[in-house]
Formats: C-alpha cells, sequence, structure tokens
C-alpha cells in the first residue's frame, strides 16, 4: 500500500498538471498529465501486487483501466478530466467497478471515488465478498 506521502506526492504532481491559479487548463498537456497518471496507477498496482491491464487514454479526454487481482477485475474510468473540479474539495469523479475480465466496459454497479481515495476504494472492493458485486 502507498503511504499518504507518496499518494499526495503522486496526486499534487496530477494537479499542478492540470490546474494553473485553481482553474483546469483545457485541456490540460495531455501528455505530461496523462504519464503523471498512469505512474500513479502503476505504483498503486505495485504496491499491492495487482496487475494493471488495458490502460488506455480515449479521444473525450478520459482514460480507462483495468485492476486484476487472482480472479477478480475491476475496470476504472476517469470521466472527462476536463470537468474534474478544484483539487482543494473532495469531488467523486472517478468511477470503479467489479468486472468480469479485462474486456468487460460494462460491468457491475458503478462506484465512485476521489483522486486520493483510489486505492484505498479498489483495496475494499478486491477484499469485499458480499457487498461488492462482481
Amino acid at each position: 500500500m502507498l503511504t499518504k506521502t507518496q499518494i499526495k506526492n503522486y496526486c499534487n504532481k496530477i494537479w499542478d498538471i492540470a490546474f494553473s491559479d485553481g482553474l483546469i487548463t483545457y485541456p490540460p498537456d495531455d501528455s505530461n498529465f496523462l504519464r503523471a497518471f498512469r505512474n500513479y496507477m502503476k505504483a498503486i498496482a505495485k504496491a499491492n501486487n495487482w496487475e494493471l491491464l488495458d490502460y488506455k487514454h480515449h479521444p473525450y479526454c478520459e482514460f480507462t483501466c483495468f485492476f486484476k487481482k487472482g480472479d477478480r477485475y475491476i475496470y476504472l474510468n476517469s470521466g472527462d478530466y476536463r470537468m474534474w473540479r478544484s483539487p482543494y474539495k473532495s469531488t467523486l469523479d472517478i468511477l470503479y467497478r467489479g468486472a468480469k475480465n479485462e474486456k468487460d466496459y460494462r460491468g457491475n454497479h458503478n462506484n465512485f471515488c476521489n483522486l486520493e481515495e483510489i486505492e484505498q476504494k479498489l483495496i475494499q472492493a478486491f477484499e469485499c465478498e458480499g457487498n461488492f458485486r462482481w
């Protein structure tokens, strides 16, 4: 699991690229922004011995990926990151849900979290037997 300092550093790097003077840059510097986000997802996967699968950037300013632990998959979608609000507010902009495999984009029930919560929410989802629908 990443430390709070590591999470803060990854998130600050992402926010610094996306925002200037408290307003989001339209669009953010895509290559640096997406590299920072991919590195954050890789760090989460590595820290928890999960696999990061099928990381993609889509033309509508969103990214998707899957995390795999054993025979369980979780799909993650950023939504349109141009619509993310201030980094200083807790916003639930990132969608995650259980999936059957790394091609299951429809999955189960939608759940949402903010940038700082991703790792903790995924840990809870992977450990959950009954309440998180697979």
